[in-house]
């Protein structure tokens, strides 16, 4: 019996540090992901800005581009 209770603590403790690992890999991925967003922001800002200083060839107002870009439909 003392051979089975050495091996339930050795894998409740695998399971105890595999559970640490999960939550710090969440933690880190949350992490990356606000520090994404401002990054994502700023391409979508410089894309509308881009779009916006381009001529208007096709017929397309400058609020028409911006829902656009925006995904926004027109109201």
């Amino acid at each position: 019996m003392k051979g089975l209770q050495g091996h339930s603590s050795a894998l409740e403790a695998l399971t105890r540090r595999a559970q640490t690992i999960k939550n710090e890999a969440e933690g880190l991925k949350i992490v990356g992901d606000i520090a994404q967003k401002p990054i994502d922001q700023k391409a979508e800002i410089d894309a509308i800005r881009k779009s916006v200083s381009q001529p208007d060839t096709s017929g397309e107002t400058a609020l028409q581009r911006l829902q656009r870009l925006s995904g926004k439909a027109a109201a």
